[in-house]
């Protein structure tokens, strides 16, 4: 008799149960954290961009607007700053990050903070005092980002839980 290699038709069934089990255990658990690293990138990238008008505001010591926009499924800033001082805002710098609607929701759609050149907020009563990120899976704990504006020009980031939008 000849000896056969390979593995039989039931061992092979039951490993892919086994990965099959661990699988349904282990999805929800990923869609989880897919979800809250979404909504942290995409409040933080908004904190790094108000940030940076702010300090480019003081160094320049010229006006600068921040232009903050989600459209679908991205969330966009532009640095505006007026380099040769002949009344036009020129864009510095610009970024995109690609969020997914069905895990992240925000309170605003378009802000437009300017900061002046000792790094304040220039008063505008239609801007929001803060700016919350809300992730969209309740399963997922402490996922919720709030960003509060302060007419000082300071901007508090905080983790709030979720449902606290």
């Amino acid at each position: 008799m000849s000896e056969q290699e390979g593995y039989t038709l039931i061992e092979l069934l039951c490993t892919l149960a086994l990965v099959g089990v661990i699988g349904a255990f282990t999805t929800p658990s990923f869609l989880n954290q897919v979800a809250y690293h979404q909504t942290r990138e995409s409040a933080l990238t908004t904190l790094a961009a108000l940030n940076l008008c702010r300090s480019q505001a003081i160094t320049s010591q010229r006006d600068v607007a921040c232009d903050i926009q989600v459209n679908t499924g991205s969330l966009e800033t532009e640095l505006h700053i007026d380099l040769d001082e002949n009344g036009t805002m020129e864009i510095l710098a610009a970024n995109e990050v690609e969020i997914s609607a069905s895990l992240v929701d925000y309170s605003f759609t378009n802000i437009n903070p300017v900061f002046n050149k000792f790094g304040f907020i220039e008063p505008d009563t239609s801007l929001p005092t803060q700016i919350a990120f809300c992730n969209l899976r309740p399963s997922a704990p402490d996922s919720d980002y709030v960003i509060e504006l302060s007419s000082s020009g300071f901007l508090i980031f905080n983790e709030v839980a979720s449902g606290g939008c």
